[in-house]
This record gives C-alpha cells, sequence and structure tokens, in this order.
C-alpha cells in the first residue's frame, strides 16, 4: 500500500484503471506517488522512466507520437519545415542526415528536391555533409582532395551567403547608429 501524494487516498500497487493502466505511479524526478486521479504520468520512451506532469512535459514526435524527456531530448527539427520528430523517425529512410561526427542537422526527402537543401549528397564522392561541415571538410589539408562535386556544392551557396553577410552588416550598422544617438 502506498499514498498519492496529492489526494492522500491509499492505493495498492497492483491497482488498476479499465485500460490495465497502473493506478498508482511512482514519479522518478521528485520521487512521489500520484493517482491517475491526481497527475497523469508519462514514460520516455528512451530511458522509460515516469514522470508527473508537473515535474517533466515530455516531448511527443509530430510524426510517430513516441514521448521524450528533456533529459533525452532525442528531438530534430527538420530544417525546412519547423516540425520536429524523434530520431526513430529522423533516421527513416526519408530523413537525410549530415554524415559528421556530432552534426545533427538533416532535413525529410521533401526538402531534399528544393533549390536550397540543408544536407546534400556529392555525386561524384557520395559524401553526405551540411554547407557548414562540408565548408570544414573540404577545408582541411588546405583544400587537396576536395572534390569537384564537394566544391561546387559549396559554389553554390555562396550568393546566398552573400545576401545574408550584407544583410547582418547593415543590421550591425543600423545598431551603431542607434548607439551613436543614445
Amino acid at each position: 500500500w502506498n499514498t498519492c501524494y496529492n489526494c492522500m487516498n491509499l492505493f495498492c500497487y497492483d491497482c488498476h484503471d479499465e485500460n490495465d493502466q497502473d493506478y498508482l505511479n511512482f514519479c522518478q524526478k521528485c520521487e512521489r506517488d500520484y493517482c491517475l486521479d491526481c497527475y497523469k504520468t508519462g514514460q520516455c520512451e528512451h530511458c522509460f522512466r515516469e514522470f508527473c506532469t508537473g515535474c517533466e512535459s515530455l516531448k511527443g514526435c509530430q510524426n510517430c507520437g513516441h514521448m521524450y524527456c528533456q533529459d533525452c531530448d532525442l528531438m530534430n527539427k527538420c530544417a525546412c519545415w519547423d516540425t520536429e520528430c524523434c530520431i526513430k523517425c529522423n533516421n527513416a529512410p526519408w530523413y537525410t542526415h549530415c554524415q559528421n561526427d556530432g552534426c545533427n542537422r538533416s532535413h525529410c526527402c521533401n526538402c531534399s528536391g528544393s533549390d536550397d537543401p540543408t544536407v546534400d549528397m556529392c555525386e561524384y564522392c557520395k559524401r553526405v555533409f551540411c554547407e557548414e561541415c562540408r565548408v570544414v571538410e573540404c577545408r582541411k589539408n588546405n583544400w587537396n582532395g576536395s572534390c569537384s562535386g564537394c566544391l561546387d556544392l559549396i559554389a553554390k551557396t555562396i550568393p546566398r551567403q552573400a545576401k545574408e553577410i550584407e544583410k547582418l552588416r547593415r543590421e550591425i550598422d543600423d545598431l551603431k547608429k542607434n548607439q551613436l544617438q543614445l
């Protein structure tokens, strides 16, 4: 027997509701027991810890519905859609990932045909990188060993990057002008 921390009712750990869910659940963050009437709990589908809704708001994958706690935050955003999906869905064949260790940039197949994909595969060397990681990888050894396909992919991004740099320069100039007026 144990007591719900909120309503102080006594329950046994064998009590189940009509859906065969445990009626009393232990939150592994605040280390308290709660009945289903007081707090709903959720389980992280990666670490399998259970949390009450007062302690942890689990993030749900918009694609498959899997729930993850903040400690196991396995959600990735598609670069072009602003949707989040879990790492299980993100590892599905319809996502393209940067192959650089430590980089989590990826995008869905709907974006791969766009004019400006975040992650792209080189047609010659078949390596898959995001723009930033491709530049870093190609700059190793002073650009020696970089294939022409990778260099072409980098060159395609220069006009867009130049526009972004110009926009940033104007914003900085405006900030400087505003500071001088103060």
